[in-house]
């Protein structure tokens, strides 16, 4: 102890020029800290926003296959049907509506992460800490996810008061990569069905258009919109081919934006876990911030 007495005696006597720089380098990486925590943050909202966008291009798909649905109908039975057709399509309300409200909850949680981030961390502790139980526990409420999601859920509710600490931005940050970590998985867990959805739909609607009979065609009219030199009955063809690529063409941009969203979520996380490290690289969060740029481009 006396030893050590000394020695720091000494290195305030003769050393205030280090200990000024010791002070400054502190206070800079404090600040790059909040820096990278703010610019994570506004990104993270920036993704909610578009996955909570594709929640509604999946509602207005249902929609479309109804309305497809109907069309076909229509234009394949008899004229002669009485009545029109009121086709069902398939509803995801109970799915969607409890996503589109925990994908708000996140990015609630990013939004007080980037005023703490902001400003001193302190006086909106609690609010961020609450905002980070609304997440978890919109996702705890979710149907129809798998007993290993709701696992990792359950742990990260635990895990929150112990975490949140004033002062500590890095701390919130492992609490928000752990939400960021779930709400990916629950992402990459949806996927595949709302892309076998797509693909339902568009593929009901082709093989629907393929069955039209030609009768049912006003071959003039045909021959106004295909400019193409070829008789009426290839026209009807290359007409039905239009339609169909055309009913594929919207099939996929909304397969498309499923995939950015998932590609966002795990250059997210990939975010969140740069943000932990002692000595995070800029350059490596530069590059990942452009990358989701890339991924949300058009969709903000």
């Amino acid at each position: 102890m006396r030893i050590q007495s000394v020695f720091v005696r000494r290195f305030l006597l003769f050393s205030p020029s280090l200990i000024v720089l010791v002070l400054l380098t502190g206070c800079a990486s404090t600040s790059a800290t909040r820096q990278l925590g703010a610019s994570i943050s506004l990104k993270g909202q920036s993704v909610c926003t578009t996955a909570i966008d594709t929640y509604g291009l999946i509602e207005e798909t249902a929609q479309t296959d109804k309305n497809q649905q109907d069309f076909a109908k229509i234009v394949t039975e008899p004229p002669q049907m009485p009545g029109l057709p009121n086709s069902k399509s398939g509803d995801f309300k109970k799915q969607l509506s409890p996503r589109i409200k925990a994908f708000r909850a996140l990015r609630k949680s990013y939004e007080a992460f980037q005023r703490i981030s902001e400003s001193t961390f302190g006086s909106d502790v609690q609010a961020a800490s609450q905002s980070l139980l609304d997440s978890t526990t919109a996702l705890q409420g979710l149907p129809d996810i798998s007993d290993q999601l709701r696992s990792v859920i359950s742990g990260i509710a635990g895990r929150i008061a112990g975490q949140i600490q004033a002062g500590k931005i890095r701390k919130h940050n492992e609490v928000m990569r752990e939400l960021a970590i779930a709400y990916r998985e629950l992402w990459t867990e949806d996927a595949p069905i709302w892309s076998d959805y797509f693909q339902r739909v568009y593929g009901d609607y082709a093989d629907r258009i393929s069955s039209i009979p030609k009768e049912a065609f006003d071959e003039d009219a045909v021959d106004e919109l295909v400019d193409d030199p070829f008789q009426s009955g290839f026209k009807i063809r290359l007409y039905k081919l239009r339609v169909r690529s055309d009913a594929q063409s919207q099939t996929l941009k909304v397969e498309e934006q499923v995939k950015d969203v998932s590609n966002a979520l795990d250059l997210l996380v990939a975010l969140h876990t740069e943000l932990v490290k002692q000595k995070p690289s800029l350059q490596d969060v530069e590059e990942t911030l452009g990358w989701i740029n890339t991924f949300l481009k058009d969709k903000e």
